[in-house]
């Protein structure tokens, strides 16, 4: 038996995307586990970086179950994330976890990190419909029911909020006005709540290590929390780029997919922040991974002046 394959796998859901991908790279870098990495398609142009790192590739579909044994047969622990605007997954996010889950158990896995987020049916009182908040909130909810049997030897939830990277991205990417002024369109929000999604890794990396002091626990990724005009201010600073915000409610962005139920995101968000005023065991990033970036760092490391940047 060769050493990499006397290493525990860890198998790990969306490895192409941004959550996933920032996992598997910070998992391979570390050099501990045989990383699993689970795409549905073996497509070469979609997996050529996990290829370079060495990271074994399994295909399998959430949505339709196919290859899920395979994913998880043998592993120590899996990092499990959907993606809710799939149009396979969208509608039938929570059965999808749901049949995640019960496969993991099903195959002995024993350390298990779910992406979760909050439940808006629940904590706004019917008031907000944000499915792709409140579906992955139900398979936590189903998660702890399970752990009432032990299912799992731990269980951590990890909640990455709004990604630095979004404004990367053609959604919340600031336009040049005839002025040369950077102009930013976000909604009304009185705190947004962000973070740099490739500190997912590190921060898994470590639960993974340790994860028994955070069983049952909630992580979650609050790197910066600041009304949206500071993200402004910090950009204009860092980068000397004149730059304003413009209040645009995501519903008259004829541009978006899903504008309307962004918009009740961002309502809720505004009205109740992430998680309200509900007790819950939340674990602040920062008390296990102290180098989470705030949107300052990030400015500052990746060299970012307004430009669009593909999405990986």
């Amino acid at each position: 038996m060769s050493q990499q394959q006397e290493k525990k796998i860890i198998t790990v859901f969306g490895a192409t995307g941004k959550q996933g991908g920032a996992v598997v790279c910070a998992l391979s870098k570390s050099g501990q586990y045989h990383i699993r990495a689970v795409a549905r398609s073996r497509d070469e142009s979609h997996t050529q970086k996990l290829r370079e790192m060495g990271v074994e590739i399994v295909k399998a579909n959430i949505a339709t179950g196919a290859g899920l044994d395979k994913a998880f047969c043998g592993a120590y622990a899996a990092f499990l994330n959907t993606a809710s605007f799939d149009p396979e997954i969208e509608g039938k996010e929570y059965e999808c976890g749901r049949c995640l889950v019960d496969q993991a158990r099903a195959n002995g896995v024993k350390i298990l990190i779910w992406s979760t987020l909050p439940n808006v049916q629940k904590l706004s009182n019917g008031k907000y419909n944000v499915p792709h908040f409140t579906e992955k909130a139900r398979v936590e909810e189903y998660i702890r029911s399970l752990q009432t049997q032990s299912a799992f030897e731990s269980v951590i939830f990890v909640a990455p909020p709004f990604y630095y990277q979004n404004f990367l991205c053609p959604k919340f990417l600031p336009k040049k006005d005839e002025k040369g002024c950077f102009v930013f369109e976000f909604p009304k929000l009185r705190t947004l709540t962000a973070c740099d999604i490739t500190d997912l890794g590190p921060i898994a990396l470590k639960l993974f290590q340790n994860p028994h002091p955070y069983n049952g626990k909630i992580v979650l990724i609050d790197s910066e929390n600041a009304p949206p005009q500071h993200y402004i201010e910090t950009f204009q600073k860092v980068t000397g780029q004149k730059s304003c915000l413009k209040h645009q409610e995501m519903e008259n962005r004829k541009d978006i997919h899903h504008a309307k139920q962004l918009a009740e995101m961002f309502a809720y968000l505004d009205e109740f922040s992430y998680f309200g005023q509900e007790k819950l065991p939340i674990v602040h990033a920062r008390e296990i991974y102290p180098e989470v970036k705030n949107w300052e760092t990030f400015l500052r490391k990746t060299g970012w002046k307004g430009e669009h940047q593909e999405e990986p």
